[in-house]
């Protein structure tokens, strides 16, 4: 029997989307556990859902980035403030703005393709392994903030410092 792992945690955002795809996998054989925080609205969604919820502390950033450094498949949902526009800027950032759902039924749509079509999986797993330097070699980041600390800096500068 194949098992699905849904990481989804916080929000309703991410919390019902992963829901709708954990029942739709369900019904199509598949055995499902959770994996959330200790805090989030899946705590009390998920329980009588049936389906085991192991809880631990994680941010969905860390989460999008590490998945992305494995090569794995990750779909977004955007949210309305910054933290719920993490994973979709990663993405993004990576062109592969297909992977981010304009609804909660887009994503079940998204999640269930990614995990039942394995020649459109391959060809997602192999363009973010092309395009994952976007993320990780990218220095104009790193020199943005570079010099707004060097700008910062010297505006505060003490008067007759050097």
């Amino acid at each position: 029997m194949k098992h699905l792992v849904v990481m989804a945690a916080g929000t309703g955002g991410h919390v019902i989307p992963g829901l709708a795809v954990a029942r739709e996998m369900q019904s199509r054989g598949w055995s499902v556990s959770w994996l959330g925080t200790r805090s989030g609205m899946e705590n009390k969604l998920v329980p009588p859902s049936g389906i085991p919820l192991d809880t631990i502390g994680f941010s969905g950033f860390n989460t999008a980035m590490h998945a992305v450094e494995c090569g794995l498949p990750i779909v977004a949902r955007e949210g309305r403030f910054m933290r719920g526009r993490l994973a979709s800027g990663i993405l993004k950032r990576m062109g592969l703005a297909e992977l981010v759902a304009a609804s909660d039924e887009a994503y079940v749509l998204l999640a269930v393709r990614l995990m039942t079509d394995p020649a459109y999986r391959a060809d997602v797993r192999e363009r973010m392994k092309a395009s994952r330097t976007a993320l990780f070699e990218d220095l104009a980041p790193i020199r943005a903030m570079e010099d707004f600390l060097v700008e910062t800096a010297r505006r505060h500068r003490a008067p007759g410092a050097q």
